[in-house]
């Protein structure tokens, strides 16, 4: 069976994570590891960086070079303190960059980290 290319076919995308709101051990379905697991991580490829140390924040500040998408999906303003947006322009100029908000750039709760189960259970 041959799998037709996906959308995001022959671009390469940094996805910048850090946290996954769902449990660790609710099943061992796909090869020993939970599904919800595998279907977040498929066909990616992944490095742990250390941030707060000079190697790593120099780590990721060398990825968007090659990359084609940045997706920081991090705290408020930790890309930020990590790679300034003039200095993610000007080492990638060509680099698109989607950032992700639970509860959007303004308002009383902007500087709140988000995540799904957090935002969804808020209005209840």
């Amino acid at each position: 069976m041959s799998r037709s290319p996906g959308p995001l076919s022959g671009l390469r995308v940094i996805a910048s994570e850090q946290a996954v709101a769902a449990p660790r051990d609710d099943d061992t379905a796909v090869t020993g590891m939970a599904g919800h697991v595998v279907w977040l991580n498929h066909r990616k490829r992944s490095v742990a960086l250390d941030v707060k140390s000079d190697g790593g924040r120099r780590a990721l500040r060398g990825l968007p070079v090659a990359a084609d998408v940045l997706l920081p999906n991090l705290g408020p303003g930790a890309l930020e303190r990590i790679i300034s947006h003039d200095e993610l322009t000007r080492v990638a100029p060509r680099l698109s960059t989607c950032r992700i908000s639970g509860y959007g750039p303004h308002g009383p709760y902007r500087e709140r980290k988000a995540v799904a189960l957090l935002v969804q259970g808020r209005p209840g």
